[in-house]
């Protein structure tokens, strides 16, 4: 009785905020919901002949204003929402030089300077008044000159940390007073190149003094403020393509690595051990990872070379995949979020925007020319072979698409009646054993 009363008061609560949540649906954006594989059906594929500086895309950021910047193979893109404008050139005494390949950018917390590296070393501008200068311009006092970069981080203390490729470790005191070098030594690699050789570089989420760094032969636990530093290699042996890190997400009790050429590895902290799940369950697949993006409810997505893979952190498995369409030139993943819930992902063969309102219109022209009766402001989608089943909002009911002919039929269920003001859809989920669960507005 106690567990029924329960149910009953979560159901009461449910219906109560139904309305509430409804409206905080639609004026929040992406980044503090939750993302469905549904948001992946309408995409914009953005190259060269829309105005961008490249096709090869490394990475996107968002400044103060919400202009978009991005770092491509000539330089940076800014995207206003229609138009790119490009900056692919720099100043150095009155000499005009190609900025050329960006390999990494961030924008300060400010959101009013931006940085990017290049195979010149580092760049700098202001938001309000863009014009690209040399960090050695900007910061007389640095008299030490990093040619190759692979990642750039900045931290509280205002101190640029640069993850060079086969250099060590960078940082410079943005005030302009100390720059210092760390050159990494492993007693178990023979020669230091490859451990200096830096991919990546994250702030870990709890301790601001530690850096976890990706290399290509092993993961560095980096004190920021001691400058100790640890090393830790896949069954200690360097020359494994498990030690060769492309991107990490640093969590509070495990280390997310994306490697080139054997998927993901996760790192736990406390027993120091490595594993590798998705191998283990998909073998020879999802080697090659490009992105790992954690949403706030848990779910970790990663972009591999062969699709999208939505991990569940808490249960620690995968939920769901959806593969790339390679044939129709259709790259699905997550590499950034912007303030306007837009998804944007970052490709070699331009730059993809998937919209989660525009792929709820996918839906509703498609009902538009199949003459469905009644409006349908879609709610969910779940794709499955040869269907998908769509949630319509309120009472418009629960229909299955052929994917084939994209024929349909409506799905009778007795609570789908709509002149009933209560039976009101809210959301459908997939369990385990493949039956829909469903929320009305007054039941499940």
């Amino acid at each position: 009785m106690n567990v029924a009363n329960k149910i009953l008061n979560i159901l009461r609560l449910y219906c109560f905020t139904c309305t509430f949540l409804v409206i905080l649906m639609f004026t929040s954006t992406i980044c503090s919901a939750q993302i469905a594989l549904s948001h992946f059906n309408d995409y914009k594929h953005y190259t060269v002949e829309d105005g961008l500086a490249s096709t090869y895309i490394s990475g996107i950021t968002e400044d103060k204003y919400g202009f978009l910047w991005i770092a491509t193979g000539n330089g940076v893109s800014r995207y206003d929402g229609n138009h790119f404008t490009n900056f692919t050139t720099y100043l150095e005494d009155s000499i005009q030089y190609e900025i050329g390949f960006v390999t990494s950018m961030i924008v300060d917390e400010s959101g009013e300077n931006l940085w990017i590296a290049s195979k010149h070393g580092i760049i700098h501008t202001s938001i309000d008044t863009v014009d690209f200068i040399k960090i050695d311009k900007l910061i007389p006092t640095n008299k030490s000159h990093v040619r190759k970069v692979n990642d750039l981080l900045l931290d509280n203390q205002k101190k640029l940390w640069i993850a060079s490729f086969n250099e060590g470790l960078y940082s410079f005191n943005l005030n302009g007073d100390q720059h210092n070098k760390n050159f990494f030594i492993s007693g178990s690699i023979k020669g230091n190149t490859k451990l200096n050789s830096l991919q990546c570089i994250v702030k870990d989420p709890n301790d601001s003094y530690i850096l976890w760094i990706g290399t290509l032969a092993g993961l560095v636990r980096f004190n920021s403020t001691s400058k100790e530093y640890q090393v830790y290699v896949y069954k200690n042996d360097p020359e494994m393509a498990q030690n060769k890190i492309r991107r990490i997400h640093v969590l509070d009790e495990e280390v997310f690595l994306g490697t080139w050429g054997k998927g993901i590895v996760i790192f736990n902290k406390q027993s120091k051990r490595f594993s590798q799940p998705l191998i283990e369950k998909f073998p020879n697949s999802y080697t090659l990872i490009h992105d790992i993006y954690k949403e706030e409810n848990g779910n970790l997505w990663i972009t591999t070379n062969d699709g999208l893979i939505q991990y569940d952190l808490l249960l620690k498995r995968v939920k769901k995949i959806i593969n790339h369409d390679r044939a129709k030139g259709i790259f699905r993943g997550i590499s950034f979020i912007d303030s306007r819930g837009i998804i944007w992902f970052c490709h070699s063969k331009g730059l993809f925007k998937y919209d989660p309102i525009q792929s709820q219109n996918t839906f509703i022209e498609l009902e538009k020319r199949n003459n469905i009766q009644i409006p349908m402001q879609v709610r969910e989608i779940i794709l499955t072979k040869e269907f998908f089943y769509v949630l319509g909002h309120a009472s418009s009911g629960l229909y299955k698409v052929s994917l084939t002919d994209y024929s349909f039929e409506t799905i009778k269920i007795p609570p789908f009646t709509h002149n009933n003001k209560g039976s009101n859809l809210r959301d459908m989920v997939v369990m385990d054993n493949g039956n829909f669960l469903i929320a009305f507005g007054n039941k499940i």
